[in-house]
């Protein structure tokens, strides 16, 4: 999905240094982000023990799209999807996990908040 309409703001930091902030102007109305934290707090798991490592979703793949779109609005930006059936192989906390991805579900795989700089 992603936020495409941004604005870019010039701020002056602390230091006194100044600083490009890009802003998503198309940021989900209450409504919208209430259903992304319900996605989020249905499917997204942690393999490495906490919400900021990497995580993935398996979802059925009529809510895709807006599980994509929930992993991206809390930072776990999508960086891999496994189409069912089959196995993925994840990075897990004690080694690498094999998630059976059922016919009709989809994975979704963040390398987690902290991996994309947030």
């Amino acid at each position: 999905m992603g936020y495409d309409k941004t604005k870019t703001v010039k701020a002056t930091t602390t230091d006194g240094s100044t600083i490009d902030l890009v802003i998503p102007q198309d940021i989900p109305d209450a409504d919208r982000a209430e259903w992304l934290r319900e996605l989020v707090d249905l499917f997204q798991t942690p393999t490495q023990g906490h919400w900021k490592g990497a995580c993935y979703a398996l979802v059925p793949n009529s809510v895709v799209t807006d599980m994509s779109e929930a992993m991206e609005f809390v930072g776990s930006i999508v960086d891999a999807t496994h189409t069912g059936p089959t196995h993925a192989q994840l990075p897990g906390e004690r080694g690498t996990l094999d998630v059976p991805v059922p016919k009709g579900s989809t994975l979704l795989f963040s390398r987690g908040y902290w991996a994309h700089g947030f």
